[in-house]
């Protein structure tokens, strides 16, 4: 990309200096002004509008039916932690292929510490209900 492209909200502008050989290409609707900003919409690669995002897919409802305490139960801390464990270990996976991912790493830290107070919450007030999660969770606590 070369040095005058700035991105601004998911559009391309650039500059076209005094010099620029683009000045004189008729693909162009109509020439821009020398030193002015003008939008490129057929740069390589997502727009915003087109850019999608790539999420975990994590069976929630599964993982509810299988750690609920009875029939509406949805935010009990063993439902909780659950399925903070699932979504940490995919984000392992993710940053295992995705070294530099700083953001998902930081992510994935938030999660951690996250399920980690709320074992200890568990812990305190339902040590036999900690023990049954963590061998049914495989978790190393």
């Amino acid at each position: 990309m070369p040095p005058w492209a700035l991105a601004r909200g998911g559009a391309f502008l650039v500059y076209y200096p005094p010099t620029c050989d683009c000045l004189r290409r008729s693909s162009l609707p109509r020439a821009p002004r020398v030193g002015t900003l003008c939008r490129l919409s057929s740069l390589p690669g997502p727009q915003t509008n087109e850019r999608k995002t790539k999420q975990m897919k994590i069976d929630k409802a599964a993982i509810k039916n299988e750690f609920q305490r009875h029939d509406r139960d949805t935010g009990s801390s063993e439902v909780q932690i659950a399925i903070l464990t699932k979504e940490i270990e995919a984000l392992t996976a993710h940053l295992k292929a995705n070294k530099k991912d700083h953001s998902s790493r930081y992510g994935l830290l938030r999660k951690v510490q996250n399920r980690r107070n709320l074992l200890d919450y568990l812990k305190r007030e339902n040590e036999d209900g900690y023990r049954e999660l963590i061998k049914k969770l495989g978790i190393r606590r």
